[in-house]
Order: structure tokens, then sequence, then C-alpha cells
């Protein structure tokens, strides 16, 4: 992405301050780290990663595959509330 895209990216309108804001970020930092793809919070990491699981899952036509991997998905996270008690 060169200068005009991030100029372009910060001047529409107000969503990405507020998206910022939702993240404790300047907007020009959650762009840089968005951008970067290194130096993101957590949560927009999360965010960035559960965007592409649901779009890999959507293209899943198996509804048996689906299942198998939703399950995977609650199986991890049951695992990780476990821990983290």
């Amino acid at each position: 992405m060169d200068g005009t895209d991030q100029q372009r990216l910060k001047t529409r309108g107000t969503v990405l301050p507020r998206i910022a804001q939702v993240f404790g970020m300047s907007p020009d930092a959650f762009l840089e780290a968005v951008i970067a793809g290194k130096d993101a919070p957590a949560p927009l990491t999360a965010t960035v990663q559960a965007s592409a699981l649901l779009s890999d899952f959507m293209r899943i036509t198996d509804p048996d595959v689906r299942e198998r991997c939703l399950e995977y998905v609650r199986e991890a996270a049951a695992r990780e509330a476990g821990r983290a008690a």
C-alpha cells in the first residue's frame, strides 16, 4: 500500500478513528499496525484472524466438514477456558 492509499484510508470519514479508538490507538498508529501486520494489539489481531476464519469456513460446502471444524474450535476454546480458570 503506497502513501496515496494510506491517505485515502485516513480520510475516509470517521470510521478509521472510531475503530482505532476501540483498540485504544491513534488512527495513524492503528493504520500502521494494520499495514505492517506487526505490533498490532491482540484484539485487532484476533479480529483479523476471526474474519479470515469465517471467510474460509463459508467456503466449506460439506456440512459434516463444517461441523468438524466448528467442534474443533469449540474444543480449543474450552481448553483455553480451562487454562484460564
